[in-house]
């Protein structure tokens, strides 16, 4: 044996071939394929025991059969936004797969804007979920949302779940009242076949307090002494 190895790569290779089964390299480049990026494996990790499973190959891989290996062995999230990107070499990969796991880590710890307004110091630009699933179980219709955004003082707002002057519908702590779902008119255009949380004509002006049309609040024969009389109570 001394006769011929003269050098530590010689001794390595003699070593390889002595205990080495004889179909390894076929059986590692086999392995390489089949290793998959785990679930929650980095991409700098992936990477690095990929790099190290090549190296222990008597063959050497050529740079553009390792690429394409990994391309298809990462996770599937990586795979779909590199899709369409020319990907240059392994250190060009390392460095788009880091920025992607990055992102994704912003991704996952996103949290929705909070759905409730207690305590919030500006309720009133609080986010308001209009979708149809929203309305149809909180019946939070137009009036509602265009109220909660209204530069109004809450003390001129009514509830009109219990027709208090104190808070809101989404913050009423009253039963929600029955003919709420069964009465199907839109006070908006008078519509019998849908709510006004779902009426496409444009938003008529009426009273918040009583419903009388084409007047607001403030000017409603109804309402209007109410306030008046509030006002002058107050100087």
């Amino acid at each position: 044996m001394k006769d011929r190895v003269h050098s530590w790569s010689e001794l390595v290779n003699e070593l390889r071939l002595q205990f080495q089964p004889p179909d390894y390299n076929e059986k590692l480049f086999r392995e390489i394929r089949q290793r998959t990026q785990g679930k929650d494996e980095s991409i700098g990790i992936y990477l690095a025991v990929i790099m190290n499973m090549f190296k222990r190959l008597s063959t050497p891989v050529t740079e553009s059969v390792k690429l394409k290996i990994v391309l298809q062995n990462m996770l599937p999230y990586y795979q779909e936004h590199l899709s369409l990107i020319d990907v240059k070499s392994l250190d060009h990969l390392l460095e788009l797969g880091r920025k992607l796991e990055a992102r994704k880590i912003t991704i996952d710890s996103y949290t929705p804007p909070p759905k409730s307004k207690n305590n919030l110091v500006e309720p009133d630009l609080a986010y308001v979920d209009i979708s149809p699933s929203s309305r149809t179980g909180n019946n939070f219709n137009v009036a509602e949302i265009r109220a909660s955004t209204s530069s109004e003082p809450l003390s001129n707002r009514r509830c009109w779940n219990c027709n208090g002057t104190d808070h809101l519908a989404s913050r009423c702590t009253k039963p929600l009242r029955r003919h709420c779902f069964t009465n199907r008119r839109c006070w908006n255009c008078n519509g019998t076949d849908h709510l006004a949380s779902r009426c496409t004509k444009p938003l008529r002006r009426h009273c918040f307090t009583c419903g009388r049309a084409d007047v607001t609040r403030f000017t409603c024969p109804n309402c209007k002494p109410r306030h008046q009389g509030n006002g002058s109570g107050r100087r």
